[in-house]
This record gives structure tokens, C-alpha cells and sequence, in this order.
């Protein structure tokens, strides 16, 4: 191939066996401090990311040793979380339970003259789905069941207290004896309509 070049020897450009250009006529005093500048930059500058990374790491350890001390904090404060919301379901519960009927003193009166001597009604329990009545009986005799049928029988009379509920029933009755006297706790429930 036939290479037509027309420019002087003297003002052409010398390249390289790959073709690239590469002319640097620096003496040698001046090339040693820019690579020895140079490389000192990049380890300057890998010392510098080194030292932050460090700083970085210690900085996560401190959180990491703070977020463990908050962490037992934390873990009640989810538990009075929960705790609050199934309250508030019980309270929701317990409302819409309490304003299905609108007359709840002339309920708790019937509930107070029903009473029958030697009984005390210790809880008085209302949810969604029932009242519950938990008392206790003390006889000289063998009369308790009679006693608490009495009790439940007089509610059950009471037409504006039984508006609200489908059944009163005796849940529940136990017996024990305290010196001389028949013990008997009960319990009786009222499922609502």
C-alpha cells in the first residue's frame, strides 16, 4: 500500500507501533513526584475510606448496643399495645351488649330485690353474649339449691328484666362447709337475646 504523506519529516508526528501517540518529553525529575503523587493520593484516599468505614462500623456497634437496652422496653410496650386493644374489643363488646337495653338500673333493682336472705352476689359480669351472676350461699341446712332456684325464679317473673335475655340458668354450684354453715358458691347465667 502506497502511503502519500506530504508533510515534512521534521513537523510529522511520531507514533507508536499500535498507532496510539504517545510524546511525553518530561525529565525524569518531574515524572517521579507526579506517579509518586498520584499513588500518594489514591492511599490517602483509600486510608481516608478506610477510616470511614471504621468510624461507620463503630457508630452501627453503639446503635446496635442502645436498640439491645430499648429492646425489653419495646417488647412491653407491644404487650400494653395488645393488651389495650383487647380491652378496647371487650369494651366495644360490653357497649354494644349494654345498649341493647336502656334500663339498666330498674335490671339491677329487680337483680337487688330478688336477693334471697343468706345470699350475696359477689361479680356481676356483662358481654356480648350473656350476664353472668357469681354469688355465694350460707345455710344452716340443706336449702342452697333451693335458695338460688328461688333467686333465679324471681327474675325470671319479671317481665321488663326478662325482655332482654333468652334464658336465666344455674350455671354452676359448689358446695363446701364452714364450721357449722353450708357453704355454696354459684353461678348463674343470662344469655342475651
Amino acid at each position: 500500500m502506497i502511503n502519500i504523506n506530504l508533510v515534512p519529516l521534521s513537523t510529522r508526528r511520531k507514533t507508536t507501533a499500535g498507532g496510539a501517540i504517545l510524546q511525553l518529553d518530561l525529565p525524569r525529575e518531574v515524572v517521579l513526584p507526579v506517579v509518586g503523587g498520584c499513588a500518594g493520593l489514591l492511599i490517602v484516599g483509600h486510608v481516608l475510606l478506610l477510616l470511614a468505614m471504621g468510624f461507620k462500623a463503630a457508630m452501627l456497634a453503639t446503635q446496635r448496643v442502645e436498640w439491645q437496652k430499648i429492646l425489653p422496653d419495646k417488647t412491653a410496650i407491644e404487650g400494653l399495645s395488645s393488651e389495650m386493644m383487647e380491652i378496647k374489643k371487650k369494651m366495644n363488646s360490653m357497649g354494644s351488649a349494654v345498649s341493647k337495653s336502656k334500663d339498666y338500673s330498674r335490671k339491677l333493682n329487680t337483680i337487688s330485690d330478688s336477693l334471697v336472705k343468706g345470699m350475696w352476689l359477689r361479680r356481676l359480669t356483662v358481654d356480648a353474649t350473656a350476664l353472668t351472676l357469681e354469688g355465694t350461699v350460707f345455710t344452716r341446712s340443706q336449702t342452697d339449691m333451693v335458695t338460688i332456684s328461688t333467686f333465679v325464679g324471681n327474675l325470671k317473673k319479671d317481665a321488663v328484666f326478662m325482655e332482654d335475655f333468652s334464658a336465666i340458668e344455674i350455671n354452676s354450684v359448689q358446695k363446701e362447709k364452714k364450721g357449722n354453715l353450708d357453704v355454696s358458691n354459684f353461678t348463674i347465667v343470662g344469655k342475651l337475646k
